[in-house]
């Protein structure tokens, strides 16, 4: 029982005061027709919960019995798709009108967000729209069940849907309450209580759809046995295949070359996709723009959960992992050591603040020198005797003159978070620069005759030719060719960057460049130049050299085609 987008807007609308038809229908640019269709519907669902009714006589307008009830029906919404899929996913046989019906959304309006949910979920499952058989949706991966209860995990409006229309068959079912409660003990630590129970709410919802038939006492009473059997057999195939996965996760860390700050990595993430296979999640679309540039910063990391999360999902393809927050979990084990010494000049106006953050940043990072300053001329003096990398200061000399030092942080007192993160960047970066002609030297620059042809054909071209000049090696192209086959390309600013692990030893990772004469299309980008990274297996840091290219490259304008190699190296900060 809940409004859709357009009620929900109505009400809102006449509880500011009273309307007729025609004015609702200019303000929300639909007919009339559809004004009084929303209306009749609207109406009956606060009469429903008792919220109040909608007077017709001579206008429209709300007379409110329960304030209370008001503001909860009004809190509880989600977007017309999510409707429209929860419809489908509650029918024994769906088809336009009849979601239609239910929705109160017009059958453009479904057919619309049916598109939406393919776009949003065409990973998981599929939903067709058939003349003759009416709306079919088929499942590639996981069930409708834990679907549902991803979806009510992320969207409280969702939850508080699916817990009205179960909540009457939890209690019908009420013989079953011993073993819906032994259950949820049972699955404690994998799963607690607050989830077990929503998957029981999902179950009864989507039992319709599973079993083909009409809800019922004897529909919910097989469909709560069902889930929580085959959450048994689901929890118990995980425990006895624990040190398989565990080795597979550690096995997969050595054929990525990741050296990882904390050894119990493999358990840890065992324990993670154990409990998103027992309660998958769903990412929204926001916070997948949040991490594309975590993504972008570590692809090696990304590369390596997914393929791990697939390996899973091959062997029990009724569950559904989200690749990307397995891939936090080792972007987040910790800052990796810069490559070689960076030399910083601190100066601070308080002793006791200088020892605090010396102390942050050589606990943050490791072949650090510091050296400290306690006024501005001392620092002017130490700035022309040495060779400093990193200047950084605190906001209590601003003001003072002279003050003519490039400082690369000005902070506010205490070094912060956010400060820190920011300087690992500056220091890998300022590496990097320092030893551009070693890690993309002349001869590992190409310019490339696009010819019409795919990125693929291209990529192929290049490195076949790269490799001929000797470049690369033989062996690596097959490397970087079956990871760009995979899909999920990284790019950005018109330049693609193929990349993959090699076998071939190297204290530092290498760039091989293929600028070319016309634009190619790479997953609905033009691309301009190919950045190949070839990183080794025996490096310590496999991620700040992405970070490094985004920083220097992504921002400004997009690479254009026939770059030269003296102006990338001028971009790239050499």
């Amino acid at each position: 029982m809940r409004f859709s987008g357009r009620e929900r807007d109505i009400v809102i609308a006449l509880r500011e005061g009273p309307s007729t038809g025609t004015e609702l229908a200019e303000r929300f640019g639909v007919s009339r027709r559809t004004i009084l269709r929303d209306i009749a519907r609207a109406n009956a669902i606060l009469v429903r919960s008792g919220a109040g009714k909608i007077e017709a006589e001579p206008i429209y307008r709300l007379a409110i019995q329960s304030q209370e009830k008001l503001d909860g029906l009004l809190s509880s919404v989600y977007d017309d798709a999510t409707s429209v899929c929860l419809a489908i996913l509650s029918m024994p046989e769906a088809a336009i009108a009849t979601v239609g019906e239910r929705t109160g959304l017009s059958s453009a309006a479904v057919r619309q967000c049916v598109k939406e949910i393919n776009r949003r979920y065409g990973n998981v499952l599929s939903v067709e729209l058939q003349s003759s058989k009416g709306i079919i949706a088929t499942f590639k991966k996981s069930n409708a069940a834990d679907f549902v209860a991803a979806l009510a995990a992320r969207d409280n409006a969702v939850l508080a849907e699916i817990r009205e229309t179960a909540s009457p068959w939890m209690s019908a079912v009420g013989l079953l309450s011993d073993e819906i409660e032994s259950y949820q003990h049972e699955m404690d630590p994998w799963l607690t209580l607050q989830e077990a129970r929503v998957q029981i709410y999902a179950a009864i919802v989507t039992a319709p759809f599973a079993a083909g038939e009409t809800l019922s006492l004897s529909t919910a009473h097989n469909a709560i046995r069902a889930e929580i059997a085959r959450k048994r057999e689901l929890h118990s195939w995980l425990l006895a295949h624990r040190y398989e996965l565990i080795g597979k996760a550690s096995d997969l860390l050595a054929i990525h070359g990741m050296k990882v700050s904390r050894p119990d990595l493999p358990t840890i993430l065992f324990e993670h996709l154990a409990r998103s296979a027992m309660f998958p999640t769903l990412m929204t679309d926001e916070f997948r723009s949040q991490i594309e540039r975590i993504q972008i910063d570590h692809p090696i990391e990304f590369d390596y959960a997914r393929e791990l999360c697939s390996s899973l999902e091959r062997q029990r393809p009724d569950i559904m992992l989200e690749d990307e927050l397995c891939a936090l979990y080792i972007v987040g084990t910790g800052i990796y050591p810069a490559e070689k010494p960076v030399r910083i000049l601190l100066l601070c106006g308080r002793r006791s603040l200088e020892s605090v953050n010396r102390a942050m940043l050589e606990n943050s990072f490791e072949n650090i020198q510091v050296t400290s300053v306690f006024d501005m001329p001392s620092a002017a003096r130490e700035y022309a005797a040495g060779s400093y990398e990193i200047l950084i200061r605190d906001d209590s000399f601003a003001g003072q003159e002279p003050d003519e030092l490039p400082w690369t942080l000005v902070c506010r007192g205490i070094l912060s978070d956010s400060d820190l993160i920011r300087l690992k960047r500056v220091i890998s970066d300022s590496v990097y620069s320092k030893t551009l002609p070693q890690i993309l030297p002349d001869s590992s620059f190409m310019s490339l005759e696009a010819r019409g042809e795919e990125y693929l054909q291209v990529l192929a071209r290049g490195l076949d030719s790269l490799s001929r000049r000797g470049a690369l090696q033989p062996e690596e192209i097959p490397l970087v060719m079956a990871r760009e086959c995979q899909g999920q390309c990284l790019h950005f600013n018109g330049i693609a960057v193929p990349h993959c692990i090699t076998p071939v030893p190297a204290d530092q990772p290498r760039i091989l460049a293929l600028s070319l004469d016309q634009e190619v299309e790479c997953e609905g980008e033009d691309i301009a130049l190919i950045l190949i990274v070839l990183v080794s297996k025996r490096q310590e840091d496999k991620s700040s050299i992405f970070s490094f290219l985004y920083s220097m490259l992504g921002a400004g304008n997009s690479v254009m085609p026939g770059i030269t190699y003296s102006n990338l190296i001028e971009r790239l900060g050499g």
